[in-house]
């Protein structure tokens, strides 16, 4: 509703959480839904399949099957429909050949797959064959790059890397949950409100070059700001005078001196002087 997600293209991909492999339960039985393979390795879990749109690198569409399901019968389920181009890995090569596959978007234009291909592959290739197949594959590494920060935030930040319940739909409410939180932190990034201001700015066309430049410079001093006033408090931590004025960057029921009220004021002077010019 807000205009984050362009829908000009998905990034498709897919990550294996782990689960308890115990059998101390009423059946005495293992997960049923829980198993699979990924390359020669074995793995007792389930699998996160998620579009993520190629411009912001938010998460908009999630799959959980068990961890034997191949990434590439789930394509066709991470797409939007009005994507008018599709980025994975080498997993997924092959995605436009199959029966159940999404050939033109909902505008009627074809998908342009651009899948990356195995490194076996580009070694059987000449030398300058080699040269423009590396260039060319760097260009859709350097896109599909997103969906790794989104596993990421899953798995480093909120610590998603097993899951405690048993079942396929359980999971699948678990993983919405996750990639749900993982879109709010990465929407709250500066360095990805300024990546998705650029972004936005050359794929519609509807920001000027001057309103681009006024959405950049409010994102980096309004953030600059609040992070100078959060270290201005932490260093003031008992109790001292009134509150500031100042309430679009102070929480109210702050308690600062004289002297870190003059500076937050003149903070707050500098972000309305930088905005107005």
């Amino acid at each position: 509703e807000r205009g984050l997600i362009l829908k000009k293209g998905t990034i498709v991909d897919s990550t294996i959480i782990s689960a308890p492999s115990s059998t101390k339960n009423s059946e005495k039985k293992q997960d049923p839904d829980a198993i699979g393979e990924k390359g020669n390795t074995w793995y007792f879990g389930y699998k996160a399949h998620i579009g993520v749109d190629k411009d912001s690198g938010l998460v908009h569409t999630v799959e959980a099957t068990s961890a034997n399901v191949h990434d590439v019968t789930k394509t066709s389920k991470l797409l939007t429909g009005d994507e008018d181009e599709v980025y994975g890995d080498s997993g997924y090569l092959g995605a436009e050949k199959r029966g159940d596959a999404i050939i033109r978007n909902k505008a009627g234009r074809k998908i342009k797959y651009r899948i990356n291909r195995r490194p076996s592959q580009v070694k059987k290739l000449s030398k300058s064959g080699q040269y423009a197949a590396k260039k060319a594959e760097h260009a859709k590494s350097s896109v599909r790059a997103k969906v790794e920060h989104v596993f990421g935030v899953v798995k480093k930040q909120l610590r998603f890397r097993k899951t405690r319940y048993r079942g396929l739909e359980k999971q699948r409410a678990k993983f919405n949950i996750m990639f749900a939180l993982a879109n709010l932190i990465l929407a709250d990034n500066p360095a990805w409100q300024l990546e998705s201001v650029r972004t936005a700015s050359q794929s519609t066309g509807d920001l000027t070059e001057r309103m681009c430049f006024l959405a950049i410079l409010q994102i980096v001093v309004l953030n600059g700001l609040c992070l100078r006033v959060n270290r201005l408090m932490l260093r003031r931590l008992t109790p001292r005078v009134e509150s500031v004025t100042s309430s679009y960057l102070i929480p109210s029921g702050t308690i600062l001196t004289a002297e870190d009220r003059e500076e937050v004021e003149e903070l707050w002077k500098e972000y309305n002087e930088a905005i107005n010019q």
